[in-house]
């Protein structure tokens, strides 16, 4: 294995010059500045050999790297989110894989593979000795530095051409304590606070799991093969649990991270504050690389009342009429608990939603068959024209089993772009016949991800670094751009200007004061600095003030993070 990695580093240095491209601020494969092959074999030895190059999945399957049975494997997995986020060059969207270039499944054995944007060269950390060494190298020579948790990820942040990654995958580690408290803090003030601390690499649906298993619950993201230490929480994290307890940044008690100096550092209302309040929310992995989170556990949940709406009309103007009543229904819902996702597009095929609503008061009707009195929460739906509505109601025994028989589908390798706005109370009311209407431009169509309200609204806006505007928000809506491995480049660029130019025509729509969710934004955003700011509002003077204490040099940078404009 080493000697293979030696022999790819002594192309590259024969590459270097076929392949020149000089970036601006930071130094990549090709650059003169990249280290010498010599270099990377020492750093490689200080880090006990996990230095690896990484490769796009579909690489086995193409003649330079052809490998029969790795092929199979790929082909078998493809769409598998869990198996992408266990390739080191894998990533849920293959944008963020390829780029402009290309090395494709369903291409032809002889085709090109090209390594795209996956990183040149990565550490496959082991500990946080070997970040903390990664870090220092990448420092010391300027290195574009990723950082890879899952590689799910919507504004190309885990990954860059010609760069040098950290990939967290291998840290595991899942611990509940009833008594947490925060290092550096008094025991007094805060002991007894149960929580669950999680390392880099963990997914969600194992710590669902082992949470389920100690008998409580911890706030975290719907899809289930989601990092539960990366970008999900320092994007602000939601989910449908958090009307009950909060976004993931309200829930986080402490970090651990190592910063841009090589230290590893721990970051509570008692250390680092500053750096706290940054990492809850501010982004990427702007602030360093995050090695542990510790969060908030609750009470276990039961008699989880899960509603399955569908609908379909024999025109497009009977379908719409249904989905602008849920979208008014939307306000309603939530002040009786209720929070999920729905969806709907310019094809034939129905329109669909599920909702949740935990301790339900409808658990024992639902359960005997009687639906009279959840049917009269969803009455305004049944009245909307001549478009047919399907309603199906079950009662789940735990949010564990809503991740494993109703949220058990996670499924990537998608080509496409998202973007969205988040949507308070008027902005449902009052624009539902619009936002509708928005669907209906093509098969991508567009999301209503109804995860706000509740516990979110009655927190401090000012107590972490998540914009503002959530505090207020109902829903995060989104839409999106598609197209296949067929679709010329050309006409793949159109659509991502066309998706920008819809996001603005939405912000024109509800207001520029609307905010984008970060982790679910237009990769190409063009008002992420202009006032009022998109991503985090009036709380980026202070995010930046942050960075460039914590990391002056600029040694973490990513798609549209905290300082990537310096």
């Amino acid at each position: 294995m080493l000697q293979t990695l030696l022999h790819s580093l002594l192309l590259f240095d024969a590459l270097r010059l076929a392949e020149a491209h000089y970036a601006a601020h930071k130094c990549t494969f090709g650059d003169p500045c990249w280290p010498s092959a010599n270099t990377w074999a020492k750093f490689n030895a200080s880090i006990g050999g996990h230095l690896i190059a990484p490769l796009p999945p579909a690489a086995a399957c193409h003649t330079q790297f052809f490998d029969a049975a790795a092929c199979d494997d790929a082909k078998a997995n493809w769409f598998d989110a869990k198996w992408r986020s266990a390739q080191p060059g894998g990533y849920q969207d293959l944008l963020w894989e390829n780029g402009v270039e290309q090395c494709f499944i369903d291409a032809d054995k002889t085709a090109p593979c090209q390594q795209g944007l996956v990183p040149v060269l990565a550490t496959a950390a082991e500990s946080i000795a070997d970040i903390q060494a990664s870090v220092r190298f990448a420092a010391r020579h300027n290195l574009l530095l990723i950082i890879k948790n899952t590689g799910h990820d919507f504004l190309g942040r885990s990954s860059g051409k010609g760069s040098f990654s950290i990939w967290t995958h291998n840290l595991k580690g899942i611990e509940f304590t009833d008594t947490f408290t925060p290092a550096g803090c008094s025991v007094n003030a805060t002991s007894g606070q149960p929580g669950v601390t999680v390392q880099a690499g963990e997914h969600w649906i194992d710590v669902y799991k082992a949470a389920d298993e100690h008998g409580v619950v911890v706030v975290g993201g719907g899809a289930r093969d989601v990092g539960a230490a990366g970008g999900w929480v320092l994007g602000g994290g939601h989910g449908v649990l958090g009307h009950l307890y909060g976004m993931g940044v309200d829930n986080v008690l402490q970090f651990t991270v190592v910063t841009a100096d090589g230290e590893h550092r721990t970051a509570n209302a008692c250390q680092n504050p500053d750096l706290f309040w940054a990492l809850r929310g501010g982004g990427g992995s702007a602030f360093g690389v995050v090695t542990s989170v510790t969060y908030k556990t609750h009470s276990a949940l039961d008699n989880i009342v899960v509603s399955f709406l569908s609908w379909n009309g024999p025109t497009s103007a009977d379908t719409n009429a249904i989905s602008t009543s849920l979208v008014k229904l939307i306000p309603s819902l939530s002040t009786t608990g209720w929070s999920g996702y729905f969806s709907f597009n310019a094809t034939p095929s129905p329109a669909g939603a599920v909702f949740f609503q935990a301790n339900s008061p409808f658990a024992s009707d639902v359960a005997s068959g009687n639906y009279t009195a959840i049917n009269a929460t969803f009455s305004p739906l049944f009245s909307s024209g001549r478009a047919n509505v399907t309603a199906e109601y079950i009662v789940l025994p735990s949010w564990y089993s809503v991740m494993e028989n109703v949220l058990s589908q996670d499924l990537r390798a998608s080509r496409g772009v998202v973007s969205g706005r988040l949507l308070d109370a008027d902005a449902l009311t009052n624009h539902a016949e619009a936002l509708v209407e928005m669907g209906m431009h093509d098969s991508a169509g567009v999301a209503f991800n109804f995860v706000a309200g509740g516990v979110i609204s009655t927190i401090d806006p000012d107590s972490v670094a998540l914009h503002p505007y959530w505090r207020k928000a109902l829903v995060s809506f989104g839409l999106a751009a598609v197209w296949d491995s067929s679709t010329p480049l050309a006409e793949t660029e159109a659509l991502q200007a066309d998706l920008t130019a819809r996001t603005q025509d939405l912000e024109r729509l509800v207001g520029r004061d609307a905010a984008a969710y970060f982790n679910e934004a237009d990769a190409n955003e063009p008002r992420w600095r202009e006032p009022p700011e998109v991503f985090w509002g009036s709380h980026y003077a202070r995010l930046l003030d942050i960075k460039k204490k914590v990391d002056p040099a600029n040694v973490f940078t990513c798609n549209r993070c905290v300082g990537s404009e310096l």
